[in-house]
């Protein structure tokens, strides 16, 4: 990426203005915003990639098919393709930042939202008037025109969930009523809040980067939040009402009972330190298994130490990296939805790792002779979370 770092993604607005303005607000076109962006996939090298059995894929036609907008799902043959019509679809592959190592290059420019928010880079290829129809996200979405140029459409009127095509499998909708439109050259970027209608149809050949950020829902985060306490808490207080008297109704559950209940679930920890022990490990948590580069055989911690002094590491494309802070000064780690604690002495460490992808000996140097820190390093590297470059 040749995007030069001295200017804005946003031209003249600051990262903070975007964020105080815009980010889960309105929507906004930013022309040029990567100009120099080169995209590291090509079209055919993407269809490769939707052939492959880990790679979650799909095209959507929505003429041409054996109905108006079907849709199919990968891995896919090559014949698959050559039996596509010229126009009027669109493929899409998911978690493109995963399959596509370079791509976190492009990630390190939305570096002010916080990394565990991001859900992946979707990349979409369409012939011309490729579409995947009139439709609305639960979730904030920058869509980055690489190649050829897109139309976009899009709507801040309230959105109806049942204003959509009957009997098909996307959420299509139905009716469609534009309030602005654009079209984006290569380079040109347009962010879109949550429940934004929109539209995008290319205009000849067209590959859109989709930067989306996760939209976790309340049950989501109720129902994980509930596994980790019965997984932490040891379970062994059981309902009691040792001044029970005789009820005038034997089967009424009385408001007593409910009082007694409700302070039995009241017990079960809520507080800021258990709620972010179970965040980190949730946001962080893979969601699949992931191929790993593990070393030809597994290194001991001075082989480990030797050889990073001449090649540097880089983070598997799939692992997430992050922290919190704790009262006391010291972190918690959180990698893959396992949990490490680190004293203050050793936060410096916790920071460059959580915060970078790519690692040169001299900036961890000072933290290596603890022999906490260099074990973990010699555990990511001998799991295939952190690789050799030279690899």
């Amino acid at each position: 990426m040749k995007s030069s770092p001295t200017r804005s993604l946003f031209g003249d607005i600051s990262k903070q203005q975007f964020l105080a303005e815009y980010w889960q607000k309105k929507p906004l076109l930013i022309r040029g915003a990567l100009t120099g962006f080169s995209s590291p996939i090509t079209a055919d090298e993407l269809a490769g990639l939707a052939c492959e059995d880990e790679v979650e894929s799909r095209i959507v036609i929505e003429k041409g098919g054996n109905h108006p907008w079907e849709l199919r799902h990968g891995p896919f043959q090559e014949s698959d393709f050559t039996s596509l019509p010229e126009s009027h679809w669109s493929l899409l592959l998911q978690e493109a930042n995963k399959q596509i190592p370079e791509l976190a290059e492009l990630l390190d420019v939305f570096d002010f939202i916080p990394s565990w928010w991001l859900d992946d880079i979707m990349i979409s290829y369409s012939p011309d008037q490729g579409t995947v129809g009139p439709h609305y996200d639960r979730y904030d979405v920058f869509l980055l025109q690489v190649e050829g140029r897109k139309n976009w459409q899009i709507s801040t009127l309230p959105v109806d969930e049942n204003n959509v095509i009957d009997d098909i499998e996307l959420r299509i909708m139905k009716t469609f009523h534009s309030e602005q439109e654009w079209t984006l050259e290569a380079g040109d970027m347009l962010y879109l809040p949550p429940g934004v209608a929109h539209h995008g149809v290319a205009q000849g050949e067209s590959l859109t980067y989709s930067i989306g950020y996760r939209a976790l829902s309340q049950s989501e985060l109720l129902a994980s939040y509930f596994d980790f306490i019965l997984e932490q808490h040891d379970g062994k207080r059981h309902f009691s009402d040792p001044a029970l008297t005789v009820q005038q109704h034997r089967s009424e559950i009385t408001l007593e009972t409910i009082k007694k209940v409700t302070q039995l679930l009241q017990e079960m920890p809520f507080d800021s330190e258990s709620v972010g022990r179970w965040f980190g490990r949730f946001a962080t948590e893979p969601n699949q298994p992931m191929a790993r580069y593990l070393p030809e055989q597994p290194l001991t911690s001075q082989q480990c130490l030797q050889r990073f002094k001449t090649s540097p590491l880089t983070r598997h494309a799939h692992c997430r990296f992050n922290f919190t802070t704790l009262t006391s000064g010291a972190i918690n780690l959180f990698i893959d939805g396992d949990e490490y604690q680190l004293n203050p002495e050793q936060v410096g460490f916790g920071h460059i790792i959580c915060d970078n992808t790519h690692y040169c000996h001299d900036e961890l140097a000072p933290y290596l002779n603890d022999p906490q820190l260099s074990s973990l390093l010699l555990r990511w590297v001998n799991d295939g979370t952190l690789y050799f470059t030279d690899e």
